[in-house]
């Protein structure tokens, strides 16, 4: 056991939006994969949010 991270960047579009559609209409049968499963894994741990809502950010205007 021990740490482990991953790490998503992009320069269009936030990393939320991924082809759905292509992973609806994959050409094999999952037993657990489906577009629910991938939007979840993207989700951010509620702990985050709390972090993220107390931060102060700097207004750059």
């Amino acid at each position: 056991s021990g740490w482990w991270s991953c790490t998503l960047a992009s320069k269009e579009k936030p990393v939320i939006y991924f082809r759905e559609e292509d992973a609806d209409k994959r050409p094999f049968v999952t037993r657990y994969y489906n577009a629910d499963i991938h939007r979840g894994a993207l989700a951010m741990p509620q702990f985050m949010v709390n972090v993220l809502e107390d931060e102060v950010i700097p207004d750059e205007g």
